[in-house]
């Protein structure tokens, strides 16, 4: 059950940074005199990528009540940079090279070599 929480708390990682970003891209000014809250509270993308980080916590430390943190984080931060550069690559149209794909495949070796271990 803990690989299960940390892939779900990288999708919720990735899909957080996703909206955090798109948030940002639609021209807001960022002015910390009026409060970083208000600034969250007032953009409808930056407050759905704050409470999937919210939720990416919670249910990351219900992976680490059954998991090393050792294996947990790094696995989780390898798969959030999949989830990230999936969605960047998909909706925001960024560009990807051979070698990040490289990287991608390398990473999902990686992955399923600490997840064996342990399993």
């Amino acid at each position: 059950m803990g690989f299960l929480y940390v892939a779900v708390a990288a999708v919720l990682n990735g899909l957080a940074s996703y909206f955090l970003k798109v948030g940002i891209s639609h021209g807001i000014k960022i002015s910390l005199s009026e409060g970083i809250w208000v600034l969250f509270v007032t953009h409808a993308y930056l407050l759905i990528g704050l409470a999937l980080f919210a939720c990416n916590v919670l249910v990351y430390i219900l992976a680490l009540k059954q998991l090393p943190l050792s294996t947990a984080y790094p696995l989780m931060v390898a798969l959030s940079f999949i989830v990230v550069s999936a969605l960047s690559i998909t909706f925001l149209n960024e560009q990807y090279t051979f070698l990040k794909l490289i990287g991608f495949l390398l990473i999902i070796v990686g992955v399923a070599l600490v997840a064996h271990r342990l399993a």
